[in-house]
């Protein structure tokens, strides 16, 4: 038996080596052809234990008491063995004992050598030829002891070699191989190990692919997760801008909508929404949303490839692709794409996204939501457009571009409540065209709508922001200034009353006679709070101007003063 260790020293298993006794026993055998008379020869052990026997009779030694007396009186012989006599049912027995020393490493082992032999046999000659037989059993116990050994060294090696390469296997180390070579039972073991290893490692490159196949599988999954979070947000906020801009009244609240609702929409990027003009010869930027792009304010229709092809246009390699004139490949050094807004076949505008950080293939997929995006922005302001327009038509006249005296009269209302709350004055003006009919009658109905045209334009030029210049019916127009007071009111007066004296108007390519307008003005709120009040007391003061001699201005309660072009000058 041998103990195997570890690479720590300690024990890691053991190998026994099972030594053949049968080499024994033949020497048993034939030690007693050798000795004389001799009926068995039988090894015991220290302990008076038989071993090996020649003969089967040495199973008398096992149960008679013979066997503690053999003990007794080797034991008390100085010479190591011993002669003793004993009767048995088959007769008298003469039995001799020799004790007998390990050799080497077993020179602390001690043996029995027990004869037996009839009474009648030579009894000297078997006690001469005991101690030599002893000596030749122990030689025969050394050498069955080496072999022993020996056996345990060349199993117990290769063992300790395997279990090494086991150790550096369990350590992750898929490359160590045993040896197959040497004795057959190691070698078949060694090679049922390399094989296991070998499948160990097919398998192992099959995890790893399968691996590498479930994170490509991950990392699409993620992708997308990723574009329906995308499309999930694209689809609220286009349902969102859908709402709202339908919601909307104007432009401008489209303008205050779109940038906060784009950003939201595409965080990662920014961009601007542009918005044609009526002439189509030039685009409006109506708002940018996300991180400063430097987008340009206005944009001509040839300056954009989308515009001038009528479909998106991509670019995403200044190096390469063609830019567009309103973008510059240093501020958009990662690409851009530009979407023709266009809704019913008509374009509308423009929507323009720069790509901040994005792959081609995040590229591709977002230029197909921003698409999307533009369907609904166009749809919207579209929308938008008709809706203004059709208000334009309702509030405009059509032949002065005035307002109409449906719109005066709703914000009129509007503006006299808000100087009431602001405590600010307003003025108001009745304006009547000095013998228009008699100039109808003479020049035609052509001419007179060239003179209301041109006294449309004039009104216009002169008014301030926030002033409301209107048709008011015929011949007949109203201007509301808001926070103008009287004073402010006839210098403004003077001036249209000069502008209107220097038109020249034409019609059917000649030039016509000059014009002259009167004026009667009403301020709030010395001449009324409310609406009618105001404009019956600015007719009231037009009447007299009228009738003072026209081309001059009347105020309100004070109608015998009157005043002409001159006077206000002065």
């Amino acid at each position: 038996m041998t103990r195997v260790d570890n690479e720590h020293g300690g024990p890691a298993g053991v190998v026994v080596a099972v030594v053949a006794t049968e080499a024994i026993a033949v020497t048993l055998r034939d030690l007693r052809h050798r000795l004389s008379g001799a009926r068995s020869v039988a090894l015991l052990n220290a302990s008076g234990r038989v071993l090996l026997s020649s003969e089967p009779e040495a199973d008398l030694l096992k149960s008679h008491p013979l066997a503690a007396h053999i003990l007794d009186r080797i034991g008390a012989s100085a010479t190591g063995s011993a002669q003793i006599e004993m009767s048995t049912a088959g007769g008298a027995v003469d039995i001799a004992v020799a004790r007998t020393a390990g050799i080497g490493p077993l020179r602390e082992a001690s043996w029995l050598v027990v004869a037996m032999r009839d009474e009648k046999a030579d009894r000297e000659e078997l006690w001469r030829g005991l101690p030599a037989a002893a000596t030749l059993l122990s030689t025969a116990i050394f050498a069955a002891w080496l072999l022993a050994i020996w056996l345990s060294r060349a199993i117990s090696r290769p063992i300790e070699r395997l279990a090494a390469i086991a150790r550096s296997f369990g350590g992750g180390d898929l490359m160590v191989r045993a040896e197959t070579s040497g004795m057959a039972e190691i070698g078949a073991l060694g090679a049922a190990f390399n094989h296991m290893v070998d499948d160990l490692l097919l398998e192992r490159t099959r995890l790893d692919d399968l691996n590498d196949e479930l994170q490509t599988h991950l990392e699409q999954l993620h992708a997308h997760a990723a574009l329906l979070e995308a499309n999930q947000r694209d689809s609220a906020g286009r349902a969102e801008l859908s709402s709202l801009l339908q919601a909307a009244d104007s432009i401008d609240d489209a303008a205050a909508i779109l940038p906060p609702l784009l950003g939201k929409v595409l965080p990662e990027h920014c961009g601007s929404v542009y918005l044609i003009k009526s002439s189509l010869n030039y685009l409006d930027c109506l708002g940018s949303f996300g991180a400063a792009c430097g987008s340009a304010q206005t944009v001509a229709p040839e300056e954009c490839w989308a515009l001038r092809r009528g479909r998106p246009y991509a670019a995403t390699d200044p190096a390469h692709d063609i830019y567009c004139a309103h973008v510059s490949p240093v501020s958009a050094p990662t690409g851009y794409i530009c979407v023709p807004l266009q809704a019913r076949g008509a374009p509308v505008g423009l929507l323009h996204v720069r790509y901040i950080g994005a792959d081609a293939t995040v590229t591709d997929a977002l230029a197909e939501r921003i698409q999307r995006l533009a369907e609904h922005i166009a749809m919207g302001l579209a929308n938008l457009k008709l809706r203004d327009a059709l208000k334009e038509q309702s509030i405009r006249d059509a032949l002065s571009g005035l307002y109409n005296r449906r719109y005066l009269e709703e914000s009129l209302d509007r503006e006299l409540a808000r100087a009431q709350r602001e405590g600010r004055a307003l003025a108001v003006f009745m304006i009547d065209v000095d013998h228009f009919k008699r100039f109808n009658d003479s020049h035609g109905h052509e001419a007179g709508d060239a003179v209301l045209r041109a006294l449309g334009r004039a009104l216009r030029d002169s008014a301030r922001g926030g002033d409301l210049p209107c048709r008011f019916g015929g011949e007949e127009f109203t201007a509301v200034l808001p926070g103008a007071s009287l004073q402010a009111a006839r210098e403004w007066a003077g001036r249209l009353m000069q502008r209107v004296r220097g038109l020249e108007v034409k019609s059917g390519g000649q030039v016509l006679p000059g014009i002259t307008i009167s004026l009667g003005l009403a301020v709030y709120p010395e001449h009324g709070e409310d609406r009618e009040t105001l404009l019956q007391a600015a007719d009231l003061a037009l009447y007299e101007a009228k009738h003072a001699g026209r081309d001059r201005l009347v105020e309100a309660g004070e109608e015998s003063v009157t005043a002409s072009p001159k006077d206000l000058q002065a």
